[in-house]
């Protein structure tokens, strides 16, 4: 792979047919006392914004915002859409990318244009709001709703929450030097625990999604499969929050 995937910040820029397009629209998914964030990505036209909602059938337990003040507090927080981004890696998110995302709150570069993006990623804020109950554990999943021409199979998703940050990919291990988790199952990609969040407690989640040119360059090299198989993927994943009293 050439020097140029490994950095990032515009340098991964390849040929218009192998950007991998990313579009998000918001889709509702209704569940007891739970966030949802729908993402969609798409080639071909914008057809939407990307959401962060607590749903409507949830109680005030659970509420969202982008400052840790909660001084607005919201139940849904939306985001804009996009045409594509261009492949990156591990290690230049990591060196150009992860720190400012975790101290920029809400939508991350807001002003790239869409064929200079490498990374879609975003901040937000969950809380407690209960006046005196713990919350045992808060699930999150990340589910595939829709994935086609093997998109998955290059796809990284680094979930941080409060500092502690977890990679996953469709199978763990795969390039050397970067530990990650294996996507749950075919149907699930992250699923994963916030333990005794304590009364009115705030904890950070930072999401990061990008197409791993070094995957892709992997999947092709064993011979999986060819660049025009790889090319043209649709991708939706939603993003579940939901409470639950066990321990």
């Amino acid at each position: 792979m050439a020097l140029s995937k490994v950095w990032g910040i515009g340098k991964t820029v390849r040929n218009a047919t192998k950007f991998s397009k990313l579009i998000f629209l918001f889709i509702p998914l209704f569940g007891f006392l739970s966030v949802t964030m729908g993402v969609v990505s798409f080639y071909g036209q914008y057809t939407g914004d990307m959401s962060v909602v607590v749903d409507q059938f949830s109680d005030s337990s659970i509420r969202i915002a982008e400052d840790p003040s909660f001084d607005n507090a919201r139940t849904v927080l939306r985001y804009p859409g996009m045409n594509f981004v261009n492949q990156a890696s591990y290690e230049g998110i990591m060196a150009f990318h992860y720190n400012n995302v975790l101290k920029t709150n809400g939508y991350y570069l807001p002003d790239v244009r869409d064929n200079d993006r490498e990374v879609v990623a975003f901040t937000f804020y969950l809380k407690n709001m209960n006046e005196a109950a713990t919350i045992n554990r808060v699930n999150y999943k990340i589910v595939f709703a829709e994935k086609t021409r093997h998109i998955e199979e290059h796809l990284r998703i680094m979930v941080v929450i409060d500092g502690v940050a977890d990679v996953y990919e469709y199978q763990s291990y795969r390039i050397e030097g970067v530990q990650s988790l294996s996507f749950a199952s075919q149907d699930v990609a992250v699923d994963g625990n916030i333990y005794q969040l304590q009364a009115q407690s705030v904890v950070k989640v930072s999401v990061f999604i990008w197409i791993d040119g070094y995957l892709e360059d992997y999947l092709k090299s064993i011979g999986k499969y060819t660049e025009q198989d790889l090319i043209a993927g649709r991708l939706k994943l939603q993003m579940l929050f939901s409470i639950n009293d066990e321990a």
